[in-house]
């Protein structure tokens, strides 16, 4: 049954990412790209407020396979990240998608690392 709820919570937390990803996207749709200063602020802050409870649910919890469950979003967040860097988006955009992708990729390492820690006590 733990094993079950753990499933599900990193499911939770992948779908999450992913939608914060297409918000990000429904937000940089508009042609001209018109991002408010609030929208980039607020976007950030659930970005960052996300990745640090996601990073307290790895750090508390054992034997968890997210970086399986993160490695879509963390490629989506990737591309957006690149594309927005080499066709030089709003910087607004760039700065969402970099906070995104770095959140991402934290949760990723953070987990692998505990993983491998995990594996070696055992």
């Amino acid at each position: 049954m733990k094993r079950l709820l753990i499933f599900c919570v990193n499911g939770v937390i992948a779908i999450w990412f992913g939608i914060l990803w297409l918000y990000k996207m429904l937000l940089s749709s508009d042609m001209p790209m018109s991002i408010s200063s609030d929208e980039m602020q607020y976007m950030i802050l659930t970005l960052f407020i996300s990745t640090i409870v996601a990073l307290i649910y790895v750090k508390f919890t054992s034997n968890t396979r997210l970086v399986y469950f993160l490695v879509i979003p963390s490629f989506l967040w990737g591309f957006s990240m690149v594309q927005s860097l080499i066709k030089s988006y709003h910087e607004y955009n760039t700065m969402i998608t970099l906070a995104g992708f770095v959140g991402s990729i934290l949760i990723v390492i953070t987990s692998s690392l505990n993983a491998r820690r995990l594996s070696k006590t055992s």
